[in-house]
């Protein structure tokens, strides 16, 4: 009987949840793809109210610079399409060791 109740929960649950994207792998959401540059090492963070950082290096030239884009509840890009810049200090090579 236990084990019935606990499937009946677990079911009821998943009907209540909501995903966020599409599950279809053709139409997933780029947050960065550029023409001849290179995005490397990407992390990400959702925070308690549903919003998600996303943070990833981009090569272009030889140098490394380090970005960051902000997804609202609907995975929608808020801060334009290319992100925003954290720093375009000189550097040849990506962290590959860093926390988000």
């Amino acid at each position: 009987m236990k084990k019935f109740f606990m499937f009946i929960t677990a079911s009821l649950c998943t009907l209540m949840l909501h995903a966020q994207w599409t599950a279809d792998s053709l139409s997933n959401l780029k947050v960065k793809d550029g023409s001849g540059t290179e995005e490397v090492v990407p992390l990400q963070a959702t925070t308690d109210d549903g919003y998600t950082y996303i943070s990833w290096f981009e090569s272009n030239g030889g140098n490394y610079k380090l970005m960051m884009q902000l997804l609202d509840k609907e995975g929608n890009k808020l801060w334009g399409d290319d992100g925003l810049t954290v720093s375009t200090h000189p550097t040849g090579s990506a962290l590959y060791v860093y926390d988000l």
